[in-house]
């Protein structure tokens, strides 16, 4: 799959470092996409309910049953940029959710 290229507006500075994506004089850089989802228990339940119907066969399951969606999005998402250099370094778990340092 393919994304979509970026025109000026849809730069912003690295979410790691706070500066351009391109202060090291790389070109190449990372575009990552965010999408926080939560599990809609009660559909879920529905969902193994239809299952245990159909003696366990989940297959069978979505096929007759009502194809309800089992997770939702709690937040949209979000396109975040990180330039070369911090591309190249661990991330902490849940980076996404730190405001980047202004530098």
């Amino acid at each position: 799959m393919h994304g979509v290229n970026m025109k000026h507006k849809d730069f912003k500075p690295c979410h790691c470092c706070g500066r351009g994506v391109m202060h090291a004089g790389n070109p190449l850089f990372l575009r990552i996409s965010v999408e926080r989802l939560g599990v809609d228990a009660r559909a879920v339940q529905q969902a193994r309910g239809m299952e245990m119907m159909m003696g366990g066969s989940a297959l069978l399951a979505n096929i007759m049953g009502v194809d309800a969606d089992l997770a939702k999005v709690i937040d949209g998402r979000d396109d975040m940029l990180i330039c070369s250099q911090c591309a190249d370094k661990p991330l902490p778990p849940y980076f996404w959710l730190e405001e980047a340092t202004k530098s």
